[in-house]
C-alpha cells in the first residue's frame, strides 16, 4: 500500500497553461487538450477529484458555455500512452450551450455534446470526431447527469469511430457528413442509441441499426428532411419494444436518392409494432443484399414514399438480394397513392408477404389484402421475384402483389398476366398468394 501512495504522489495534478489542459488519465496515460481559442479557468473542467487533486483523473465534463471567446474554436485531444494505458482518453461531457465549436477530434469516448447558437451560416460544429458515443454507461460523467446531446445548428461532418448507444444525438439543422464506423446500439430506454437530425447529404454506417427495448424508440434513425445517399453495411435489427411505437426505426421525412442496407431487414420482436423503414418521400433506388424477415406472428414493414401524391416515379428500382418472409414492401401506401414503382427484383423467394404499390387497407385494416383500395393511377412496370411464391396452406389469409396497372410480372421463372378489368392471377400453389390489377 505504501508503495502505491508513493507512485500516486509522482503523478502531477491537472494542470491549465493558457489553452493547454494536461493531467493523467486513470490508466494512467498522459492526456492534452488543445483549445484554439478562448479564455479559460479551471472551473471549465470537472473531474472526478479535485481539479489540483493528486493521482490519476477522469475529466468527467469540459464546459465553456461561459466563455465568450471559444466561439469556432478547435478542441484536439492528444494522449500519450502510458506503460499501464489504453492510449485512448475518455471524457464524460463537451458543453458549449450557446456556443459553435470548430473541429473537435477525440479517440475516447464522448457521453455527451452540447454546442450551437443556431445563427446560420457558421455551424454549430464544423466537424465532429469521437471515438465512440455513449458507450460507457454514463460512468465517465457527473453524477445526475444524462446522454441527451442536442447541437443547435448545422454540422458539415459528424464521424463516430465505432458504436454509439446509451443516449441520442439531435441535431437541430443539416449535417453534410455523417458517418458511423460501427453499429447503432438500442438499449431499455427510448433515447438508448438515437440520431435525429434534418437532411444528410451522405450517410453511411459501417455496422448496423440494432433496436432495443422494452421502451420504444431505441435503437433508430430519424431525418425530417432529404438523404442523399443512405447506406447501412450492417443490418436493420428490430428491438422489443412493449407499446407501438410512434415512428420507424429508420425514418426519413423527406426524398432518399440510393438506400443501401448490405445486409438484411428484421422486424421487431416484442408485443409493439413498429415499421421497419419508412421514407415518406422519392426514392432513387433501394436495395437489401439479403434478407426481410420477421419472427412468426410479426411483420417486417418497408413503406417507401407513403406520402407522394403526385403521379410519377416515386420509387426507381427496389432490389432484395435474398428472400422476403412475413413482410410488407409498399410504395404509395395508406392513403392509395398515384405512384409508380419502376421495378421490383427479389432474389430469393417471397412467403407470407405483400407488394403493394399506391393502394390503401380496406375494411379489415390489413394492407395488402383482397379488400384494399387501389388507386387506379399507381403503377408496377415490372416485378421479378426469381424463388418461391407461397402463402400458407389451410389458413384464411391472403397475400397481394397489387397495383393500379402491372406491367410485367416473371415469377419462379414464369412470366404471369393478370387479365384486363381487375381480374386476379393466383400465383401461388398455396392458393393464397394474387396478383391484381385494375386495368
Amino acid at each position: 500500500m505504501h508503495s502505491i501512495e508513493l507512485l500516486e504522489s509522482r503523478i502531477a495534478p491537472a494542470s491549465l497553461t493558457g489553452r493547454v489542459l494536461s493531467y493523467t488519465d486513470l490508466d494512467g496515460d498522459k492526456v492534452t487538450i488543445l483549445f484554439s481559442k478562448g479564455t479559460l479557468s479551471s472551473a471549465n473542467f470537472t473531474f472526478d477529484n479535485a481539479f489540483d487533486g493528486t493521482g490519476t483523473q477522469q475529466l468527467q465534463r469540459i464546459d465553456v458555455s461561459g466563455v465568450t471567446d471559444v466561439e469556432g474554436s478547435n478542441i484536439t485531444v492528444k494522449v500519450l500512452r502510458g506503460t499501464a494505458g489504453d492510449g485512448v482518453a475518455h471524457i464524460g461531457e463537451i458543453i458549449a450551450t450557446g456556443r459553435d465549436l470548430g473541429v473537435v477530434k477525440t479517440k475516447g469516448d464522448v457521453g455527451k455534446i452540447v454546442a450551437g447558437n443556431d445563427s446560420p451560416p457558421a455551424p454549430a460544429i464544423k466537424s465532429l470526431t469521437i471515438g465512440s458515443y455513449g458507450m460507457l454507461d454514463g460512468t465517465t460523467q457527473p453524477g445526475g447527469s444524462n446522454q441527451s446531446s442536442p447541437i443547435s445548428g448545422d454540422v458539415t461532418k459528424l464521424t463516430i469511430l465505432g458504436d454509439m448507444s446509451g443516449g441520442a444525438i439531435n441535431v437541430n439543422g443539416d449535417i453534410v457528413s455523417l458517418k458511423i464506423g460501427g453499429s447503432i446500439i438500442g438499449g431499455p430506454f427510448g433515447s438508448d442509441g438515437r440520431i435525429l437530425a434534418i437532411s444528410v447529404a451522405k450517410l453511411t454506417i459501417g455496422g448496423s441499426i440494432i433496436g432495443g427495448g422494452p421502451e420504444n424508440q431505441s435503437g433508430s434513425l430519424s431525418l425530417s428532411g432529404n438523404v442523399g445517399t443512405l447506406k447501412i453495411a450492417g443490418s436493420v435489427i428490430g428491438g422489443s419494444p412493449t407499446a407501438d411505437p410512434v415512428g420507424a426505426q429508420v425514418e426519413v421525412v423527406g426524398s432518399v436518392g440510393k438506400f443501401i442496407v448490405g445486409h438484411d431487414i428484421r422486424g421487431v420482436s416484442g408485443a409493439g409494432k413498429q415499421d421497419t423503414i419508412e421514407v415518406r418521400g422519392t426514392v432513387g433506388s433501394f436495395s437489401v443484399g439479403g434478407n426481410i424477415t420477421a419472427p412468426v406472428g410479426k411483420e417486417a414493414a418497408v413503406y417507401l414514399a407513403s406520402e407522394v401524391d403526385v403521379p410519377g416515379a416515386a420509387v426507381g428500382s427496389i432490389t432484395i438480394g435474398g428472400s422476403v418472409q412475413n413482410a410488407i414492401i409498399a410504395v404509395g401506401a395508406g392513403l392509395n397513392r398515384p405512384v409508380t414503382l419502376d421495378r421490383i427484383t427479389i432474389g430469393g423467394s417471397l412467403i407470407k408477404s405483400r407488394i403493394v404499390v399506391g393502394a390503401s387497407f380496406g375494411p379489415d385494416m390489413i394492407t395488402g389484402t383482397g379488400d384494399d383500395v387501389i388507386n387506379a393511377a399507381s403503377r408496377l412496370n415490372s416485378v421479378v421475384i426469381k424463388g418461391t411464391v407461397f402463402g400458407t396452406i389451410g389458413g384464411t389469409d391472403s397475400y397481394f402483389i397489387e397495383a393500379g396497372h402491372i406491367g410485367s410480372a416473371k415469377l419462379s421463372g414464369r412470366s404471369v398476366s393478370v387479365s384486363d378489368g381487375g381480374n386476379l392471377a393466383s400465383v401461388a400453389f398455396s392458393g393464397d398468394v394474387f396478383l391484381k390489377d385494375l386495368v
